[in-house]
């Protein structure tokens, strides 16, 4: 018998209320649960999550009040350091990760029902790579462990299974990362929103060749 994909699920409450519920792979539900929140905006930055904890299939974080930029004093600068530096990406790299990301990926080629992930910090190479049965666990999942690991979204290349939707494209843009990469193609509003936060998009990789949507703050040549 095939390998089958075991599917799991998480409810997630924040602040008691019931904000998503999860149908995922089991496994690094904490990073899933991080990323999620950041990159749907929930909260805007780690410390205002105050808390969070796991019983059975529930997850309860309790979140305090939104960062503001002058609470932190240093929140424009950095703000400023990452959406104003341009990247430069090269045809030659972005392929190499291409390649990387598809040999990376364990359980589809197990299961043949797995949506990945792979994060790549453009300033020091230090990447990280997951796979679950749903494509935006599977980049919620990356967040969470990137930022685990010292990876840094806001100055990452972020490669992904799914289609580049404007439901997917979000989640770079909510966290500032400069480059969106697709197996798959992208959709005409996911384009868009590309081109309206300079984020550099391609998508629909084959036989050493893919498509360029948008070319915003990573440079790219040939």
């Amino acid at each position: 018998m095939d390998d089958v994909a075991v599917e799991a699920r998480l409810q997630l409450y924040v602040n008691d209320e019931h904000v998503q519920t999860f149908v995922c792979s089991p496994g690094n539900h904490r990073e899933l649960v991080t990323g999620f929140l950041l990159s749907s905006a929930t909260i805007t930055n780690l410390i205002e999550m105050e808390s969070i904890s796991f019983s059975d299939d529930t997850c309860h974080v309790k979140a305090g009040p939104r960062t503001l930029p002058g609470q932190d004093p240093n929140y424009l600068e950095k703000r400023y350091k990452y959406l104003s530096k341009e990247w430069n990406v090269t045809r030659e790299k972005v392929l190499e990760v291409a390649s990387r990301f598809r040999n990376g990926q364990e359980l589809h080629a197990l299961t043949g029902a797995a949506h990945a992930a792979l994060l790549v910090d453009l300033e020091n190479e230090n990447s990280v790579l997951i796979e679950d049965i749903g494509r935006q666990n599977a980049v919620d999942k990356a967040i969470g462990l990137a930022l685990d690991r010292g990876v840094h979204p806001e100055q990452s290349l972020i490669f992904v299974t799914g289609r580049l939707t404007s439901e997917m494209v979000t989640k770079a843009v909510n966290m500032s990362m400069p480059v969106m990469c697709s197996l798959a193609v992208a959709t005409e509003a996911g384009a868009k929103l590309a081109r309206e936060n300079n984020i550099t998009l391609f998508g629909a990789f084959k036989k050493g060749r893919f498509r360029k949507y948008n070319e915003g703050r990573a440079k790219f040549h040939l």
